[in-house]
């Protein structure tokens, strides 16, 4: 889900039972899940399609370089990201959205 101003860093577990134990997710600590298989977390899986939502100025304290050495615009800059594709409707809480890693 994309909330103004609200960033998350998601967590993510790897199970390596055949069968997944009876879970009971608590809505007031887990807004959103899904299930993928492990063959999702894959080098070939990697696209770069997030773009990198930084100024110029921020980019030089958090990296630090001095401002020269960055292109005016960092609009055309783009982070990793896999998608995580439901399976099914019993593999997501939300199906209709899109869960990025």
């Amino acid at each position: 889900r994309v909330i103004d101003g609200f960033y998350l860093a998601p967590l993510l577990w790897f199970q390596r039972a055949e069968q997944t134990p009876p879970l009971q997710m608590q809505s007031s600590e887990v807004a959103a899940w899904r299930w993928v298989p492990l063959s999702t977390l894959t080098p070939s899986s990697v696209k770069y399609a997030v773009p990198l939502q930084i100024t110029r100025e921020l980019a030089c304290k958090v990296f630090g370089f001095p401002s020269t050495v960055l292109p005016a615009s960092l609009r055309d800059v783009h982070m990793p990201c896999i998608d995580l594709e439901a399976q099914t409707s019993e593999s997501t809480s939300h199906e209709e959205q899109r869960f990025r890693l």
